[in-house]
């Protein structure tokens, strides 16, 4: 019987490392649906800005009926404003795009994954629809981890699935990386993101622009000190836990 070969992590994920290390900041704009009950109704279209830069760092400004809600994302904490703040740990699995696409080595990748929950021993084979794809983590659908998703061909993510620990018991978070484009010939970047809990879904950003290196003060980013002891995004179950 013949086994196919599956990479080791850090095989899979070299391409993915040394694909936008030109990119230092990007920022999107795009228009996201907000389900679930919302101060208009069931579900909510709102103007979004998103930005994020090579070490991680993440902002998004949403325009929500009840006023703006901002995500902030910075040295493994996360922090949301507004109405909305009690909906940080959902948010949670938004800041992880960002963190996985702008690397400078495999090994800094390897880290945030681990860091993510995930365990980078862990490689499998899957296809999303019609797409062959391999899988870093644990993915059975228990709370055992944290995976990663990565196009076999283009070495793009496609899916990242983890468990948060919320007051009503252990919820299931997915984001979905849909339909990439290549943008100045220097960024991959999905056309749309779509976030889950247990596989409802919460929100779908559909970009309409992207400005891949534009000028961003050095603390735009900052979490505000009131959120010193914010949700970190590490709050993610891994295996070890």
């Amino acid at each position: 019987m013949a086994y196919a070969y599956i990479p080791t992590a850090d095989r899979i994920l070299d391409p993915l490392a040394r694909m936008h290390r030109r990119v230092s900041t990007v920022l999107i704009h795009g228009e996201t649906t907000v389900y679930g009950k919302t101060q208009a109704g069931e579900a909510s279209l709102v103007p979004e800005k998103l930005y994020f830069e090579y070490r991680g760092s993440v902002r998004s400004e949403r325009r929500l009926p009840g006023g703006e809600v901002i995500l902030a994302a910075q040295g493994g904490r996360i922090f949301v404003s507004g109405t909305y703040g009690d909906l940080v740990n959902l948010r949670s699995i938004e800041a992880v795009l960002p963190e996985i696409l702008l690397q400078r080595s495999t090994d800094r990748l390897i880290h945030d994954l681990s860091v993510l929950g995930v365990d980078t021993s862990v490689t499998a084979f899957d296809r999303i629809e019609q797409t062959i794809c391999y899988v870093i983590g644990r993915h059975d659908g228990t709370p055992s981890g944290s995976a990663l998703w990565v196009e076999k061909e283009r070495g793009l993510p496609l899916r990242f699935t983890g468990f948060i620990a919320l007051p009503d018991g252990i919820a299931a978070l997915r984001a979905e990386y849909k339909d990439y484009g290549l943008v100045d010939k220097r960024l991959w970047f999905p056309r749309a993101v779509e976030f889950y809990r247990d596989d409802t879904l919460l929100a779908r950003m559909d970009i309409r622009h992207i400005e891949i290196d534009p000028d961003i003060d050095a603390g735009f980013f900052n979490i505000p000190e009131v959120a010193a002891t914010g949700t970190r995004i590490t709050d993610f179950m891994s295996i070890k836990e």
